[in-house]
């Protein structure tokens, strides 16, 4: 016989990654840039940690805000654009 499983929800508000302050977000992802990943959705649509942690390590924007992501890619575009007028 088959018993119902009971599948529980993780409350975000109360998990750590979500009580840290700016500050103490900065020095992680500068540390550990992958950490992004755990951070509240405030963290990752947050400019200065999201490219504090692509600067640690370039796998981290994966897990930054679908806004900052499309942002950081567009100037990704206009750097290798430029890039190329500079070696004509």
């Amino acid at each position: 016989m088959k018993q119902d499983r009971l599948i529980k929800t993780i409350d975000t508000s109360k998990a750590p990654w979500c009580r840290k302050t700016k500050a103490e977000m900065l020095a992680e992802v500068r540390e550990y840039g992958h950490q992004l990943q755990f951070a509240s959705d405030e963290f990752r649509g947050d400019r200065d940690v999201v490219l504090a942690a692509v600067r640690q390590s370039g796998w981290a924007l994966k897990y930054a805000s679908e806004e900052l992501k499309c942002e950081m890619a567009e100037c990704w575009a206009k750097c290798m654009e430029q890039e190329v007028k500079n070696e004509l």
